[in-house]
């Protein structure tokens, strides 16, 4: 194995791993320790290309075209609303410095994809996949240490467990602490959401021990996911792990060889809920209840933050009206969308009285939905060039998958990934998502010797960029 391939291992080991560390200098990355990994990863990277000459970025690949044409429209966006952009001030910052850091925080998070895919080449993909579980596996041995004592504190009130959960104040980046107020579980995470968007990573390549694995211990890493997004509370969360759960085994319908499996996982499923509605039936009746009614405004516990969640998006959608084509430049919607705020959104709401509309509170407004946000930021243009980097892919992957490529399995993981980091962008509104750049260098290794954006050319060596 590569030195450059272990430390990018060793960064997704640690992505859960972010309570403990915040590096003010890196913006919106900085709660990312993986970083500290990647950048050592690069850095192997660069003196191998010093030596050897080799360096690959797939730029015929019709993807890659697509990132870079994003890339470039981002960009152009600036010079069309350099005017605007040039007095846009709020917070005690300049339209042009947000726009420099969003744009920088971009361009980081595409040099994490060029990092993966290079490193990926360095080993056969089996082997790769393999090796990419492994450590995947081993970060959630160490996250359920840490909930399983989390839960026994918050849940069960087993006080005297929470000096041994303060020991992990001792692993890397990890500042152990408990929810007290609303009792919900965030792990070594710094946030429940947090821990939600980590397991949404992790949660195909935890369900792939099923079809490769015959102990009956392949059941317990994806049954350990889905038990932690329920103690997490997050709504969305929740909804999406199921929503991958059902793509993944809908995609073995057709194998005979899983059908039996698939048949053990329904009864098991079946028979535990059964026993469940038994034992705690109104409890889990009530439970779903909340969930299920907890998007609303009027509610006690989610009221002030869906207001807050559904006014930002009506605002950024009220910027996209206004500017259709080339959106207001990327890093500006907060400058337009305060102006668009609806009332029912801000009346008694603390949130925006001491944080989005105090301009002594450092932190811009979320977006709380990326799709509304590349629509406001980037136009229709922008909009239309990154969901359909979205879309190839997933039909790059349903393509393989419903052909029974030899690699169908890989190409299931990176299919669920993907419809997970597009569900979870409905409630946040960052490109610092690895679930998607570690996908789709993974695709495009898989990929590149067959899909290139010109037609007169049919094939490239795998080897070849």
């Amino acid at each position: 194995m590569s030195l450059s391939l272990l430390f990018v291992l060793i960064g997704f080991f640690f992505i859960p791993f972010n309570s403990g560390i915040y590096m003010d200098a890196l913006g919106e990355f900085a709660r990312e320790a993986p970083l500290i990994f990647f950048g050592v990863a690069s850095l192997f990277l660069l003196v191998k290309t010093l030596f050897t000459s080799t360096f690959y970025f797939p730029k015929k690949h019709i993807i890659s075209f697509l990132l870079l044409a994003f890339l470039v429209w981002v960009a152009l966006g600036f010079i069309f609303n350099l005017n605007e952009i040039a007095n846009n001030e709020i917070k005690n910052t300049t339209g042009i410095v947000r726009f420099v850091k969003q744009y920088v925080s971009l361009l980081l998070s595409l040099t994490l994809f060029v990092i993966f895919y290079n490193v990926f080449k360095t080993k056969p993909i089996w082997p790769l996949m393999k090796w990419i579980r492994l450590f995947f596996t081993l970060s959630l041995a160490v996250v359920s240490l840490y909930i399983f004592i989390e839960t026994a504190v918050v849940k069960l009130k087993l006080g005297f467990l929470l000096p041994v959960l303060y020991l992990f104040d001792y692993f890397p980046f990890v500042f152990a602490t408990i929810d007290e107020n609303l009792g919900r579980i965030s792990g070594p995470t710094f946030e429940p959401p947090s821990l939600a968007t980590y397991l949404i990573t992790i949660a195909p390549w935890m369900l792939s021990y099923i079809v490769t694995t015959k102990s009956f211990f392949k059941y317990l890493p994806s049954l350990l996911v889905l038990i932690f997004a329920l103690l997490s509370g997050s709504r969305a969360g929740i909804f999406i792990i199921l929503i991958q759960y059902v793509l993944f085994f809908l995609c073995f319908v057709n194998s005979k060889k899983l059908q039996p499996h698939l048949i053990k996982i329904l009864l098991i499923a079946g028979i535990g809920i059964g026993a469940i509605f038994i034992v705690k039936g109104k409890a889990l009746t009530t439970y779903v209840y909340e969930k299920a009614t907890s998007f609303s405004t009027k509610d006690d516990d989610h009221a002030l933050s869906n207001k807050s969640r559904l006014g930002i998006q009506y605002a950024n959608f009220q910027v996209f009206k206004e500017n259709p084509i080339t959106g207001v430049g990327i890093g500006q919607q907060s400058y337009h969308a305060i102006h668009h705020y609806p009332k029912w959104a801000t009346e008694d709401n603390w949130e925006f009285k001491f944080k989005y509309l105090n301009d002594k509170h450092p932190s811009f407004v979320p977006g709380y939905n990326l799709f509304v946000r590349l629509l406001a930021e980037t136009g229709i243009i922008g909009f239309l060039l990154f969901t359909s980097i979205l879309l190839i892919s997933i039909y790059i992957c349903i393509s393989a998958i419903t052909q029974k490529n030899q690699n169908s399995l890989i190409y299931i993981i990176i299919f669920t990934s993907l419809i997970g980091a597009l569900l979870n962008w409905f409630k946040m509104d960052s490109f610092r998502e690895y679930v998607l750049w570690i996908n789709l260098a993974l695709l495009i290794y898989l990929t590149s010797n067959r899909l290139v954006t010109t037609n007169n050319q049919k094939s490239i060596p795998a080897n070849e960029d």
